[in-house]
């Protein structure tokens, strides 16, 4: 449609706003501004074209704007665990949550996942830990009688993930609309490769998808780890009309 009516100036085009549709619920458009950053409001609301798929995937984090200066206290006894599970090597994120934001505190490359759960058990003794992980962690390994999951279990963790990984497309919205709500804030000095991933990770100019890497502890598996657990902590609500019953209320 883009080559059509706007490169090739073939045909009219008519571009109007979701502000001038009066048979849409009174805060539609109003939620739609606070699930959704910059360059989508565009599309949605103003009906324009946008190219989602070029540049920095997370194009909207700042390491100065989202970062914060994290300190444990032993007041802090809920962590919140993000993992993507590799052969070779398991990246794994740390948060607290206060006040309904996120603090990444640290970050650590595991060898395994036996060794996650021994650093978890040895790290944060008595503390509930809540696991937004790698779904196909749900498979036993080659090198194991349990999964993955089943493996951090025995460190206490309690997992909050579907029984699927979300869609990356969504996840990475949601990641970007934490970051530009300050619901998501990170520790960038103590966690120095999750802040060097997230400034990095683009999309492959061919596919249209974020780059893929080779190898474990890579760019995408620090932002995969990332992602699960912000997908679970603050996820976007995919807003349509049918979204509402037939008195224009949102449905819940």
């Amino acid at each position: 449609m883009y080559k059509i009516f706007v490169a090739e100036k073939r045909g009219r085009l008519i571009q109007v706003k979701s502000t001038d549709n009066i048979f849409l619920p009174k805060d539609f458009i109003e939620t739609l501004y606070e699930n959704y950053p910059p360059n989508l409001i565009d599309a949605y609301i103003n009906g324009k074209f946008v190219n989602m798929v070029s540049g920095s995937v997370f194009e909207y984090f700042s390491r100065t704007l989202n970062h914060a200066t994290v300190t444990i206290s032993k007041t802090d006894t809920h962590i919140y665990l993000g993992a993507d599970f590799n052969s070779g090597g398991c990246a794994n994120i740390k948060g607290i949550m206060q006040g309904g934001k996120l603090y990444i505190f640290g970050e650590m490359l595991t060898k395994d996942t036996f060794e996650t759960r021994d650093k978890l058990k040895s790290d944060h003794p008595g503390c509930t830990i809540y696991g937004a992980v790698d779904a196909t962690g749900v498979k036993t390994t080659s090198n194991s009688s349990q999964s993955d999951l089943d493996i951090l279990s025995e460190a206490g963790v309690s997992l909050i993930m579907g029984s699927s990984n979300p869609h990356i497309n969504d996840s990475i919205l949601s990641v970007n609309n934490a970051f530009i709500h300050k619901n998501v804030y990170i520790d960038t000095n103590a966690c120095p490769k999750l802040t060097a991933a997230l400034e990095q990770h683009a999309f492959d100019p061919k596919t249209g998808k974020p780059d893929k890497f080779m190898g474990s502890g890579t760019v995408d598996d620090w932002t995969d780890a990332f992602r699960y657990l912000i997908w679970v902590c603050f996820p976007v609500t995919k807003l349509t009309f049918a979204s509402y019953n037939g008195l224009g209320v949102l449905k819940k």
